[in-house]
């Protein structure tokens, strides 16, 4: 039980860090999208079903590499019998979609910060067309 806690709390700080990063990138994207009407819910929303949908794969990896294993190498070089149930799988699931929610939920998506990274670089001259002509820059006829 011990090992299977590290092995949850090891697989959620991963996740924690890919979500960070993965906002971190993604800043002037989301500070485009909250300029033309997205709320802080919905940038929360994409991210949190972003960590979900990462730890549900890890879920389907582990499911997979462990029904081989116990398929394979415990059923031919021990003899032992084992038994793969749906219930266990759908616990391992609801497990790993839990360490997504848990560890995959990210404020920093809908900080002012996201919003003020649409004042400079090019996101500001796509959305103001006064901006972009003033600065020669005339998006809007394709130049």
């Amino acid at each position: 039980m011990c090992v299977a806690s590290v092995s949850l709390l090891v697989g959620g700080i991963g996740i924690m860090n890919i979500m960070l990063v993965s906002v971190t990138e993604r800043t002037r994207e989301i500070g485009l999208r909250m300029a033309v009407g997205a709320r802080t819910r919905d940038i929360l929303s994409q991210f949190l079903s972003e960590a979900i949908a990462l730890s549900l794969a890890g879920g389907a990896v582990g499911v997979t590499l462990g029904a081989h294993r116990v398929a394979g190498a415990d059923a031919h070089v021990l003899g032992w019998l084992t038994l793969i149930t749906t219930s266990s799988v759908a616990i391992a699931f609801a497990f790993a979609g839990a360490v997504g929610v848990f560890f995959g939920t990210t404020r920093r998506g809908g900080r002012p910060a996201s919003i003020r990274s649409t004042r400079c670089g090019t996101s500001r001259r796509l959305l103001d067309p006064a901006l972009a002509a003033h600065r020669g820059h005339d998006l809007l006829q394709g130049r």
